[in-house]
């Protein structure tokens, strides 16, 4: 079993069921640190549908929000998150230039760390991106 994440009625992610609703649930959970919503919608018959401009404007903040910590909770939980939502973001064609700009240290929020966090995410992401072909 799986289920799909659509943007405007296309497909850009088939996880298998258990992992689409961890995604799912572990997105709504981060809306308390991003303070937005994750623009994700549970249709509950195996798709969820992503609304493209609030889903990137909540993985932005989660993102800044994620370079300009220093707690450890935060750091880890968040980062461990992260790269699946850039990854599904990208899948779903948006793009993220503040993760690119502070990777490549022309945008740093919070000091040198922010750009190795940067990579850091960067490389996840574009690991799991053949796992986000629908």
């Amino acid at each position: 079993m799986s289920q799909y994440f659509k943007v405007a009625g296309r497909s850009v992610w088939n996880p298998a069921t258990t992992a689409a609703q961890l995604f799912y649930r572990t997105a709504e959970a981060m809306t308390v640190v991003a303070g937005r919503p994750s623009g994700i919608l549970d249709l509950e018959f195996d798709e969820y549908d992503i609304g493209l401009p609030a889903y990137r404007a909540f993985v932005e903040e989660l993102t800044r929000r994620y370079l300009t910590s220093t707690h450890p909770v935060i750091v880890e939980l968040v980062g461990g998150f992260l790269p699946h939502a850039v990854a599904l973001l990208r899948a779903a064609g948006g793009d993220l230039p503040l993760l690119d700009q502070v990777a490549a240290g022309q945008s740093l929020p919070r000091g040198v760390s922010a750009a190795e966090k940067a990579r850091r995410v960067l490389a996840s992401a574009a690991d799991l991106a053949p796992s986000m072909a629908a």
